[in-house]
């Protein structure tokens, strides 16, 4: 029996099915390292779907048979690149053309706010979705390797001088609510974006901060049980001592 699909915004009441979705076709061995999985991702979308849509750099799509959510896409505008961050399809849904409808609908909003590129990320691992992409005309542009740190330094660190947390108070409320925050933290002229993941991880997105002995001190110092989640773009050299591969993501972009 065919399906009359309408795509239209997320429902505020359809959160938490969307994440039901997520969950159940995301990856185990990466999920747990995203902010989807913090407990308080839903309350953090359905705060986006409050806002007037003409407010929004985020934008949630559902696709609908009549009032049941089969599938779902998460839209980003970052300048004149639209990501597509996230295109998930209930298991009992799937290979029936949902998933084009729901990226035709994002690429005329990419178009229509004049974007000239839609970017995504997908899992290496994830083969059947790398494959369908590079139907829909996508190619691969960058990689970026995930890698875990094999255990927490429990030790209280000496914490260096010069280090300031700009938004602890902000960061701790929005760690309350949603379940993740950044750390903004400055030493002189540097300038540092530190992702905490529930209350398991930090997650950095360099390699020179990884190295940085005197951030990872801090670090320690506000929370000495935290492993760090590195997500390093076009990993070339060696990963610190005391940290493991987990996979890799594909960055991959479709000119408009």
């Amino acid at each position: 029996m065919s399906r009359e699909i309408t795509i239209a915004s997320l429902a505020n009441g359809d959160v938490e099915r969307a994440i039901e979705i997520m969950s159940q076709g995301a990856d185990p061995t990466i999920f747990p390292y995203l902010i989807h999985s913090c407990f308080g991702y839903a309350e953090y979308v359905k705060s986006i779907l409050r806002l007037p849509v003409e407010c929004r750099d985020t934008f949630f799509f559902g696709a609908y048979d009549q009032d049941q959510l089969l599938g779902f896409s998460e839209w980003r505008r970052l300048g004149g690149v639209f990501l597509l961050s996230e295109l998930f399809i209930a298991a009992d849904a799937r290979s029936g053309g949902i998933g084009k409808q729901l990226f035709e609908h994002g690429r005329e909003l990419a178009i229509k706010h004049n974007a000239f590129v839609i970017e995504l990320d997908v899992f290496m691992m994830n083969h059947e979705a790398r494959e369908w992409y590079q139907r829909l005309g996508f190619i691969e542009r960058h990689q970026t390797s995930w890698i875990l740190e094999g255990a927490a330094h429990r030790a209280k660190a000496v914490i260096p001088q010069g280090y300031m947390v700009k938004n602890f108070c902000t960061a701790a409320a929005c760690q309350k609510v949603y379940g993740f925050s950044n750390l903004e933290i400055e030493s002189g002229s540097t300038k540092y974006s530190i992702g905490r993941l529930g209350d398991r991880y930090f997650r950095i997105t360099t390699m020179e901060n990884l190295y940085d002995k005197q951030l990872l001190s801090v670090l320690r110092h506000l929370d000495p049980d935290r492993r760090i989640v590195g997500s390093i773009k076009n990993l070339v050299c060696c990963m610190p001592d005391n940290f493991h591969f987990i996979t890799k993501s594909i960055r991959m972009h479709h000119p408009l």
